[in-house]
């Protein structure tokens, strides 16, 4: 609801139920459900600026066989409430857990409109925390920035270029030994850094698998190119560039396949970028 009140403050609330068998279309295995309810208020402070806070319960449990990495059956046998079974005779071990999650969020966005924009500045600083005493503990900052802005060029006057960056981290604390493996970040594909295949970039399991990592940073350089008047609000074309990439700086250990030891923390010399154009369309769906 965008106007509980006459002020303009806004609520969300949250349902939700989730059944993934893979953390990514080319992951080890690793099952996923979560059961999740949460509500949210937004308080605008002035025209342009918005605080939001809130918080969700949530009720986790995560599945691994023998054929799932080293790194995920690790992180289910030292969190959690650790639990086994056998089902058609594969022997399954997971964990479950219960967890309080507070977050808060201050957006400041001055771009001319949501979808499409061509000027302005948006920010946004997300945190989340589950309450301390949860089952499993940990935190997440996300942070993300747009800005447009044009060239004093005969050429380029009209041509509106973008910048936007995104840097991401979770850590555990308390007793947890690393952040729960569906909260790692993934880079890669058409929602991050294009050219690369979807979630490939940045820390790798014993399997050699795409596992996530606890800190991200990316970013878009683009240049959109001139549209009929009557398209500009309902498709784009762009010229790009993408760079990016996932660390982890937590206390996960890393292998290859041979048993070699892997170092993911971070290091700018291991950034991927990828130049290109894109096409994106509004369906009328």
């Amino acid at each position: 609801n965008p106007a509980v009140t006459i002020d303009g403050i806004s609520r969300t609330i949250d349902l939700l139920y989730r059944d993934v068998n893979q953390l990514t279309s080319v992951s080890s295995d690793f099952s996923t459900k979560t059961w999740l309810t949460g509500l949210s208020y937004g308080y605008p402070v002035g025209e342009r600026q918005e605080v939001r806070f809130g918080g969700s319960w949530q009720h986790v449990e995560f599945a691994t066989t023998a054929f799932s990495s080293t790194q995920l059956q690790d992180w289910v046998a030292q969190n959690g409430r650790p639990i086994a079974a056998t089902v058609a005779g594969i022997d399954f071990v997971g964990t479950r857990y219960e967890a309080f999650e507070l977050n808060a969020a201050y957006v400041f966005d001055s771009r001319d409109r949501t979808l499409f924009p061509t000027s302005g500045t948006m920010h946004r600083l997300s945190l989340s925390a589950t309450v301390p005493g949860s089952q499993v503990e940990y935190f997440v900052a996300d942070y993300l920035a747009q800005q447009f802005f044009r060239v004093p060029l005969p050429l380029l006057r009209r041509v509106p270029l973008s910048f936007s960056t995104r840097i991401s981290y979770a850590q555990p604390f308390g007793d947890t030994t690393a952040v729960p493996p569906n909260r790692n970040f993934y880079l890669g594909g058409p929602d991050s850094v294009r050219g690369f295949e979807e979630a490939t970039l940045g820390p790798r399991d014993s399997l050699g698998n795409p596992y996530g990592g606890d800190f991200a940073i990316s970013g878009q350089f683009e240049a959109l190119l001139p549209m009929p008047q009557k398209y500009q609000t309902s498709a784009r074309l762009s010229a790009f560039v993408d760079f990016g990439q996932t660390y982890y700086v937590g206390g996960t250990k890393f292998r290859d396949r041979a048993g070699f030891p892997v170092d993911y923390s971070f290091d700018l010399g291991e950034m991927r970028a990828s130049p290109g154009l894109a096409v994106q369309w509004l369906a009328p769906l």
